[in-house]
């Protein structure tokens, strides 16, 4: 081999390289990118599942709501809303 065809080799792989490394570029932005997604998600699945873990709660436990929500009914009926602001105040 002769030093122009090593000088084109080393070219020749030089470009090789390069393509390779843009790719992997390409590759790292969009990896990037699905994790920004990903994160986003995850985030917005964390906040559903802490709502509905009360709604859960009340499936599993329907005697409980029953009772809480007739508790909310006699408080507001017998009790005026003034005076419960005052009770609960220190």
């Amino acid at each position: 081999m002769n030093i122009n065809d090593k000088e084109l080799f080393d070219e020749k792989i030089k470009g090789v390289l390069a393509h390779q490394q843009a790719n992997f570029d390409i590759l790292n932005l969009s990896m990037e990118k699905i994790l920004t997604q990903v994160t986003m998600t995850n985030g917005r699945v964390t906040a559903l599942e802490k709502c509905t873990k009360v709604v859960r709660f009340f499936e599993g436990h329907p005697k409980f709501a029953i009772l809480l929500f007739l508790g909310v009914v006699f408080i507001f009926t017998f009790f005026d809303l003034k005076d419960l602001i005052e009770f609960i105040k220190p």
